[in-house]
């Protein structure tokens, strides 16, 4: 505690001495196997966490909270511990640099906490984080880009139709299964008409809730422009499929 109200003001000498001591007593407790010390490990990772994070270790902190949430999901720290975590990454990749090694990082996270919140309602939204994610790293790892774009559609269709993120999600999912078709060689005609059908069918639905005013931003649903960008992507992109892929192959 001393150590978390020096390093408050300021990491100096004092604050750092305290913290050595604390991660010396954290680890050794952790490098234990017998029962006695079982119960104390989840508050140790809490603790080192916590002194990575003052000093500045980012990375290591996220590690700490992260192992403590993925090991012990019951304990009443694991959702802060995965949260903590989650928003040191995003901070990380919004100060930049971007790469692939916090990309994956944030991947393992949000696996963790939807370990912890499981059918709760949150988890729709790490979901779509987690989808939002794989869009980002097969951009970034193109020798992995389908199997990650395979990965964002099965993350977005965990979202149910009944939720308000649903129609967002269903745009990504289409774009993404247009993305995939595109770094496919070879084009089954049969999948493709498919798509084209089922953006066509998405577009006419985003013009007429649209036309209706769009969604209720109380209910984070989407609003008419959201809408209208959505539908008329997804309808471009379907008529690129009709007359880059199934032109002079389909009678209409």
């Amino acid at each position: 505690q001393l150590a978390y109200e020096a390093a408050g003001k300021n990491i100096n000498a004092e604050a750092e001495k305290f913290f050595t001591q604390a991660a010396k007593l954290y680890e050794g407790v952790l490098g234990r196997t017998d029962a006695a010390t079982k119960e104390y490990k989840p508050d140790c990772y809490w603790g080192l966490g916590l002194i990575h994070y003052f000093r500045g270790d980012r990375l290591d902190a996220i590690k700490a909270f992260r192992t403590l949430a993925n090991d012990y999901p019951k304990n009443p720290n694991a959702g802060n511990a995965a949260m903590n975590s989650i928003q040191m990454i995003n901070q990380l990749i919004e100060i930049g640099p971007d790469t692939v090694e916090m990309r994956i990082e944030l991947e393992k996270t949000i696996l963790v906490m939807l370990k912890i919140v499981g059918n709760q309602p949150e988890a729709l939204g790490y979901y779509s984080t987690l989808g939002e994610n794989y869009i980002k790293l097969s951009d970034m790892v193109l020798e992995q880009k389908v199997a990650y774009i395979d990965k964002a559609i099965a993350a977005y269709g965990k979202v149910p139709k009944t939720d308000a993120l649903y129609t967002y999600a269903h745009y990504n999912m289409l774009d993404l299964e247009y993305e995939k078709l595109q770094a496919t060689e070879e084009k089954d005609l049969d999948a493709t008409r498919d798509l084209m059908g089922r953006m066509l069918r998405y577009g006419s639905f985003c013009y007429e809730w649209a036309k209706r005013g769009g969604g209720n931003s109380e209910k984070n649903e989407p609003t008419k422009e959201e809408l209208g960008e959505w539908g008329a992507q997804v309808e471009f992109h379907a008529w690129i499929l009709r007359y880059d892929f199934l032109d002079g192959k389909d009678k209409a």
